[in-house]
């Protein structure tokens, strides 16, 4: 998809774009849930890389982190809430539950998609595959979990079949990839980030419609 932006300037006047037309925010919330046990440093960190690459694509994110059991609930209000097409869930798994959703060794996350052609709002996150890329170095664990995470959610946002031949969401990665990952230098390419920013603002519409009670537009 390509967006066009025109400018008009008027004889002797040029009025910047931005103080005529505002650019809406684009934001997405993510609710994480820790399965893997992950120490907080260490997530911490992941999700600061997540946050970053997403910033260079011109997507904030909002994170939460969520508890792991019913009794735990009131202690983590900020997560009593349901997903929604721009409210993602992202799950960490230990091996054990990677393993039952088909994932581990040359998998390292999936994204899901509803049946019924919907948005997709739940990534799942093989936590030991990031450390097994590590391979024991401590100091660029986070960043490659962060990367993870990154493309999973990239998934959600472009939907399926959404490989690409550079960047954050070509695969399979190798010594190059990772060490542009410690580098901080993965990212999106610029057509996935244009992407990833309409579909959000197409989710957020019709998370309004569906709030109003107004039709939307099946994406």
């Amino acid at each position: 998809m390509k967006t066009l932006i025109g400018s008009w300037f008027l004889v002797g006047l040029a009025i910047p774009l931005d103080a005529e037309m505002p650019q809406p925010e684009v934001k997405i919330e993510i609710l994480v849930y820790n399965y893997a046990g992950l120490p907080p440093v260490t997530l911490a960190g992941a999700e600061r890389e997540t946050a970053r690459i997403y910033q260079r694509a011109g997507i904030r994110t909002e994170w939460r982190d969520c508890p792991l059991r019913p009794d735990e609930a009131a202690q983590f209000p900020g997560c009593l809430v349901p997903i929604t097409p721009t409210r993602l869930s992202l799950q960490i798994l230990p091996r054990g539950m990677a393993e039952r959703d088909g994932l581990y060794r040359d998998t390292f996350g999936s994204a899901l998609y509803p049946e019924d052609g919907g948005f997709g709002m739940t990534a799942l996150v093989c936590a030991p595959c990031a450390g097994q890329l590590a391979k024991g170095r401590e100091e660029i664990h986070a960043a490659i979990l962060g990367s993870v995470m990154a493309h999973e959610l990239g998934h959600l946002l472009l939907g399926s079949g959404s490989h690409g031949a550079t960047g954050l969401m070509h695969t399979p990665w190798h010594s190059q990839e990772l060490e542009r990952i410690s580098q901080g230098l993965m990212r999106f390419t610029s057509w996935e980030s244009e992407r990833m920013r309409a579909q959000i603002l197409a989710r957020a519409g019709q998370r309004e419609a569906a709030q109003s009670g107004v039709p939307s537009p099946r994406q």
